[in-house]
């Protein structure tokens, strides 16, 4: 029950903190342009969430190291964890920055400022789980490993999503689309780099097993990204070309790519949020 729950709540926050760096990172790519109108009311309600799933996950992971439900759990546990662990440190970094993102969105919504709030919380991540749990100079190197990986796929979540809003809107920029494929290809050349690394960080420390359920979901992590790459080129070479010449006929092909990509990189977030509760050597 609790390790189900921890998950959960990773999955939720890696999908809320990706969105909340990704968005703003877009932006920064896209010509700057500050956030207005409804779009700051959004960013703000992304900041409480994420600030509230921060303190779901907070807890779920002191029930996980106490083998208790969250329900179970007294005040006296919870501010011993807190106190024994960097969770409490992880906890007030991420709550300070999550502020930092909120008041930025209501007062001053310029990309560059929300983008290192935002960028911020998320990279709290990288203190956590596997990469959290490594020591010395190679613990050093696999959390920077990891905060390069998630800013990296925090910007391609940020831009699929503000091409499927755009697209709902009807306001699709083919031109947008044209611009990020380059930027796209610095991305995923990052997260190859630093996924790699990041792999062999775990298993080189922990050992591992082909059986492991770790190895399939990240087995599935990767088919799943060759699936985006898929869909990411078919975009860049044949559908956007073609909107470019007949927009009306294939921009409706255009937006039903992009759902498929985005819900790969969600089942994405799925899986790392499993991954990250699991030892990789397949021991219980």
């Amino acid at each position: 029950m609790a390790e189900g729950s921890l998950a959960a709540a990773r999955a939720l926050l890696y999908l809320l903190l990706m969105t909340a760096a990704g968005l703003p990172l877009y932006r920064l790519c896209d010509g700057g342009r500050s956030f207005s109108g409804r779009a700051r009311g959004g960013l703000v309600a992304l900041a409480v969430l994420a600030l509230l799933t921060s303190l779901w996950w907070t807890l779920a992971a002191i029930a996980s190291m106490a083998a208790l439900p969250i329900g179970a759990l007294d005040g006296a546990t919870v501010q011993a964890v807190l106190d024994a662990t960097p969770l409490g440190l992880l906890l007030w970094v991420r709550v300070g920055a999550l502020a930092g993102f909120a008041l930025a969105a209501l007062v001053l919504p310029r990309p560059a400022v929300l983008a290192l709030a935002g960028a911020i919380a998320l990279a709290s991540i990288a203190w956590s789980g596997h990469a959290g749990a490594a020591e010395g100079m190679s613990g050093t190197l696999h959390r920077m490993a990891d905060v390069s990986h998630l800013l990296a796929a925090a910007l391609w979540l940020g831009a699929l999503f503000a091409f499927l809003a755009a697209g709902l809107r009807g306001r699709f920029d083919i031109g947008s689309l044209g611009r990020f494929a380059r930027i796209g290809t610095v991305v995923v050349a990052v997260l190859v780099v630093t996924g790699t690394a990041n792999a062999l960080f775990i298993t080189g420390v922990s050992g591992w097993s082909v059986r492991s359920p770790w190895t399939l979901l990240i087995a599935a992590k990767i088919g799943l990204f060759c699936a985006m790459l898929g869909f990411a080129a078919h975009n860049r070479w044949r559908l956007v070309p073609a909107a470019e010449i007949a927009p009306v006929q294939t921009r409706p092909r255009l937006m039903r790519s992009l759902m498929l990509e985005t819900a790969c990189a969600l089942l994405i977030l799925v899986l790392i949020a499993f991954a990250g509760t699991l030892d990789p050597s397949g021991a219980a």
